[in-house]
């Protein structure tokens, strides 16, 4: 008798559910038994590829089976060539018919005979329409990968496209995964004997599978590349840097014989005297610390570069202003429990309603920051830029280690371009537009990494955005000059960076108006008094965090500019502005509670704001 109350089972029946979910579990595990299949199978790829290699390329290939496979590379590469050759011929066909420039003998042309032949017309008109609507990259995937141009030798790139019959430009990323792969394994023969596919699955299998062999060969492939760039680089450095410290005019001249000279070059100590110096003497020195010396010597001269890096520079210089690596007050993911994001700087570009776009520097995970505008003056293709675009955080990276130096970036020259490409110079890349970026010493070295793209991404999919002014509304104005700079940098910001106490970083300097009276205080020092041009008609007070505000202050004195125009709201933000012969700047500084936190009451993350263009 069942055992069972209406539809309700009593006994050890599975629901229906259970099923269900076993025919899914059973699914499951198909999928990963045809994955591991799928694994094993590539291992075994790459070990019959090893073992043509070692018939064919390999210094024990017998020399009528290399001269045979150099035959068919031959044949191959004269057929992709001509494959080549026929697309392009197809194409420039059809834009010379929608161009109206195809010539009279063209079939296309001819008078129709019958109603047979004007339908075939018809037909090829249609197709040449079609063929002249296809895009770069459509055109770029209906032909064949050259091979290797026959002076260069064959590669195993050639050999892995032979064997495995893979030279459409839609499998070159497979390609390249088999090509360092094989790599790998016949970079171990020297080692290791291979002498049938099994023993090259083993060597995988140790090296930890296909993809782990991949990744470190990929891993190797950059830190090389990377490294030997990294050499030239550095000696180009310090070679231009010596042709600039020839031509340096001398300060003085000493009747002096050196004991220590190295490359025609001496490093003497001497002891500041009421505006003289005391030489007292020279110091025994390696070549690197003369070229080190040089280095900083060079960076004397004002001699910039292009203006656009130079512009670059200066926003990357003062962008320093603003902190990184803080407790900003964000985890990562939706509970109070997630891992804190530490703060991050961030460099965005906004269009302007004034057609001018400006630089915004700031931080992410962040409620507050300061927050820096730069205008360039000299930059026209700047204003092309129609939406809110933001460089990911290694770009930046980047662009502060190549523009720290100025003899290094005398040698480097960008470029804005809106409509990039991938490496291939055909596939667009998903990014709205890039900088070009041209080194001059890995150019004239032949090197592959001489011009490079720094890929920028649209700011509409950034999840968490970085700050900006969102509102301002001065209520005074006043300037600062350089001697005012000067002042403070030697008066309260000297005590202030002497003090030792923990809670230093959130101390804060308050600025406070009375009259003609300007009263700057740090952290409850006395106050440094300056008496304005100006009166104010009313009293002001402003707090900022002491730190923030002496980088400010520092960057400031560094600038080519002799005044600079603060304007103050006490709602919560104060801008300091100046231009140069590059750009106008404008810093933003966030006011601070009474437990020294920036406040934000004018700022704000950033809003998209959407243009027809940023749409498109």
């Amino acid at each position: 008798m069942s055992d069972t109350i209406g539809f309700m089972t009593t006994g050890h029946q599975e629901p229906e559910i259970g099923s269900e979910v076993k025919a899914i579990q059973e699914r499951i595990g198909r999928a990963q038994s045809s994955y591991r299949l799928a694994r094993d199978a590539a291992l075994e790829t790459v070990g019959h590829i090893v073992l043509v290699w070692l018939d064919v390329l390999s210094s024990a290939a017998k020399k009528g089976s290399k001269q045979w496979y150099k035959g068919e590379i031959e044949k191959r590469r004269d057929d992709v060539n001509e494959h080549i050759a026929q697309i392009n011929m197809e194409y420039k066909r059809a834009d010379d018919f929608m161009a109206g420039k195809l010539k009279p003998e063209d079939p296309i042309n001819a008078k129709a005979k019958d109603e047979q032949q004007r339908t075939q017309q018809d037909t090829e008109k249609a197709k040449l329409r079609e063929l002249a609507r296809h895009t770069s990259e459509q055109r770029y995937a209906r032909k064949r990968v050259r091979y290797t141009p026959e002076d260069k030798g064959a590669a195993i790139n050639d050999l892995v496209k032979y064997v495995l019959n893979l030279d459409s430009t839609t499998e070159t990323d497979i390609v390249s995964r088999y090509v360092m792969v094989t790599e790998w394994v016949t970079g171990q023969i020297i080692e290791v004997k291979i002498e049938d596919v099994k023993d090259a699955v083993d060597l995988l299998k140790a090296g930890g599978g296909f993809e782990a062999v991949l990744a470190a060969q990929r891993a190797l492939k950059n830190a090389s590349n990377e490294n030997e760039d990294e050499k030239i680089l550095n000696a180009d450095i310090k070679e231009q840097a010596k042709v600039l410290v020839q031509g340096m005019p001398a300060k003085t001249t000493l009747d002096y014989y050196s004991h220590y000279a190295k490359d025609g070059y001496v490093l003497m100590l001497a002891r500041t005297n009421g505006g003289q110096a005391d030489i007292l003497g020279e110091i025994p020195v390696t070549e690197n610390d003369i070229a080190s010396a040089i280095l900083h010597v060079s960076d004397e001269i004002k001699d910039p570069a292009s203006p656009h890096c130079e512009f670059l520079a200066r926003a990357v210089q003062l962008g320093r202003i603003v902190p990184e690596g803080e407790d900003g007050g964000v985890k990562r993911g939706s509970t109070q429990s997630g891992e804190v994001v530490r703060s991050q700087r961030s460099m965005v570009i906004r269009p302007g309603d004034d057609g001018r776009a400006k630089i915004v520097v700031s931080a992410r995970y962040v409620d507050s920051s300061p927050v820096i505008h730069i205008w360039p003056r000299q930059w026209p293709e700047f204003n092309e830029i129609k939406q809110d675009v933001i460089l990911p955080s290694n770009n930046l990276k980047r662009l502060e280690r190549d523009l720290s130096n100025l003899t290094k970036r005398r040698r480097i020259e960008y470029d804005i371009n809106l409509s990039p490409k991938l490496a291939d110079n055909v596939t667009p890349a998903k990014s709205p537009m890039s900088f070009e970026v041209v080194y001059a010493a890995l150019e004239e070295k032949g090197r592959e990494n001489a011009r490079q793209q720094y890929y920028w991404n649209y700011m509409g999919n950034t999840e968490h955005k970085p700050v900006d002014k969102e509102f301002f509304d001065a209520q005074f104005q006043d300037s600062l000059d350089q001697e005012d700079i000067a002042l403070l940098l030697t008066g309260p910001f000297e005590k202030w960076l002497s003090d030792q106490a923990s809670t230093k970083n959130k101390s804060p300097v308050v600025f406070s108006y009375v009259g003609k009276e300007l009263s700057v205080k740090v952290n409850g020092q006395e106050p440094l008094t300056f008496t304005r041009s100006k009166e104010m008609k009313s009293k002001y007070s402003m707090s900022f965090k002491a730190r923030d505000f002496h980088r400010l202050l520092r960057e400031l004195s560094n600038q080519d500019c002799q005044s600079f125009t603060m304007k103050g709201d006490e709602g919560g933000l104060m801008e300091i502005s100046w231009s140069d012969d590059l750009a106008d700047y404008a810093v933003y500084m966030p006011t601070v509670n009474l437990k020294g936190e920036l406040e934000t009451r004018r700022v704000a993350h950033m809003r998209i704001k959407t243009t027809q263009d940023a749409a498109e």
